[in-house]
Order: C-alpha cells, then structure tokens, then sequence
C-alpha cells in the first residue's frame, strides 16, 4: 500500500471514530427518574414488588444534590465510578450503592456500609 493511501485510510477511520459520538446523557444520573419496583432476597426467592409511592422519584442534580421521596434521608451525592455512586445525609454520613443504567432504566443496590447479602434493589425509569 502506498504511504498516501495509508494516510488516507488513517483520516477516514480517525473521521468516523469522531462521528460516532456516544450519547453521554443516555448514561448520566443526572435528571428526574421516577420509582417503579423494589426487589429483595427474602432468603427463599427473589421479590419484586411495585413501587408503593405511584408518584415516586429521585433527581440527581450535575452540582451534587439530590432530591427524593424515596430515599429520603439522602441530600446529596458523588459518583465514585462507573458502577458506584456515594450518597450522603445531611449529616454527612455515608451509604454507596452500586448502580447500572441500561436504555431508561436505572437500578441501584445497597453497597456498604449498609448491604443486603440475599439481594436487594430499587429500581426508576428516566
């Protein structure tokens, strides 16, 4: 292959690689998500059960804050990964909780201090 053609090819992969730009915000916490089940181990099975609150949500705010009427302890927030996200009380008290966003889902499980060893975990739709 001739060092033009080469060059070439290398500014056309280089092109598409750019184009192809992911939607970051498809996988942000960022934004309003309403509440729709919350899942246990009861030991036996795995449960899930519907949302009690119809009207239930949580919003992360992009400078840390957070607002919910299902968490309610929590005020604010900090994403530690990609797959870990520390809340924290207004007393500054820590809880992680590992979390997974797949299309408008998220789910979140409690990941220390506080755990659920048979499973447990909430989750919202975008």
């Amino acid at each position: 292959m001739k060092p033009i053609t080469k060059v070439l090819l290398l500014i056309a992969i280089v092109g598409c690689l750019a184009a192809c730009k992911k939607d970051e915000n498809s996988k942000s916490l960022i934004g309003t998500w309403r509440h729709v089940t919350s899942s246990y181990g009861t030991g036996f099975e795995y449960v899930t059960a519907p949302a009690k609150n119809k009207n239930g949500y949580i919003t992360f705010y992009s400078d840390g804050k957070l607002k919910s009427n299902v968490m309610l302890e929590y005020v604010r927030y900090s994403i530690t990964d990609s797959v870990k996200v520390a809340f924290f009380k207004a007393d500054s008290t820590l809880q992680n909780y590992r979390y997974i966003i797949r299309g408008d889902s998220l789910s979140m499980s409690p990941a220390g201090p506080i755990v659920c060893f048979e499973g447990c975990s909430t989750t919202f739709k975008r």
